[in-house]
């Protein structure tokens, strides 16, 4: 908190950003205080047309096994499924991974599922078969478990048909929809 009052403070008062290697020299002091958030597509790896190819750009697993070493904390934080995370980061123990938002959790090893998400998982369950059996065959239906996620990144001229299908879906099961990089997400 006290770097980040610091750091803020230099930007509030006018000053110019911070190169890289002035926030490393102003952050080093306080790197047990510290933790880093990253999300994966766009981030860690590049978007791409099919969501289960996606793989961390090289180098970054070797860089973030570095930055655990130096802070409090490293923390993966995504839409996709922890099980998806872990699968590419799982040799990065010390990197905890959240997925769906936040809805699952890997910490120390151990898988958390928000238990609010839990009853509502038959719903979910029951929205994918529809999706997959209602929905044209260009729109990727992504099972996430405890999500349902509909790309049309392929087929950008289907946005309005899956996100209309999206919301009636929802909203008729008491579900919510969030809205995406060319995806709708129930």
């Amino acid at each position: 908190l006290t770097w980040c009052a610091s750091v803020c403070a230099m930007s509030l008062a006018g000053r110019t950003p911070l190169t890289s290697a002035e926030a490393v020299a102003a952050s080093a002091p306080y790197a047990s205080d510290i933790g880093f958030f990253f999300d994966f597509d766009g981030t860690l790896a590049a978007i791409q047309p099919d969501p289960g190819a996606a793989q961390p750009v090289p180098g970054v697993v070797d860089r973030l096994a570095e930055l655990v070493t130096l802070v409090n904390r490293v923390a993966i934080v995504s839409a996709r499924p922890v099980d998806f995370l872990a699968e590419r980061f799982g040799e990065l123990p010390s990197v905890d991974l959240y997925g769906l938002y936040g809805l699952e959790s890997k910490r120390d090893g151990v898988v958390s599922v928000d238990p609010e998400v839990v009853p509502w998982v038959p719903a979910v369950r029951r929205m994918v078969e529809a999706a997959r059996h209602e929905l044209p065959a260009d729109v990727l239906v992504e099972d996430k478990h405890i999500a349902v996620t509909l790309h049309y990144r392929m087929a950008p001229h289907r946005r309005d048909q899956v996100e209309t299908w999206a919301h009636r879906e929802a909203e008729r099961a008491g579900l919510a929809v969030q809205p995406g990089r060319m995806v709708a997400e129930i």
